[in-house]
């Protein structure tokens, strides 16, 4: 990352996510693209999902989906992702004057994304 984006809020935003998303045969599946995901989570400031079966889906994955390393497998990188989440529905509008992005979704939850 260059040195002077690092001060900026890093948000990330998932429609879908690798780690379930359907293939034809097991060892069709590219192990690099999940494994992408689950590092920019990690690096993220605030992690978006378009629904809770998206949230929870990833989130529940992430473990079997590590074991398909061979050897040094990172452990509890569900639960260092899981409080940056949240669920945040379609439209998203981001108003010009704030970047206060409020989710009147199931999860009512307002996302602060200034601070």
């Amino acid at each position: 990352l260059r040195p002077d984006l690092a001060p900026l809020r890093k948000v990330l935003y998932f429609h879908e996510n690798q780690l379930v998303y359907p293939v034809r045969k097991h060892q069709e599946r590219d192990f690099q693209y999940g494994y992408n995901q689950i590092l920019s989570c990690l690096v993220a400031d605030v992690v978006l999902f378009n629904s809770q079966f998206n949230m929870e889906s990833f989130l529940g994955s992430i473990d079997s989906f590590l074991r398909l390393m061979p050897d040094n497998r990172p452990r509890g990188l569900a639960q260092r992702i899981r409080p940056k989440c949240r669920v945040l529905y379609f439209p998203i509008e981001l108003p010009h004057s704030d970047i206060t992005i409020t989710s009147t979704g199931r999860s009512g939850h307002a996302l602060d994304l200034s601070s």
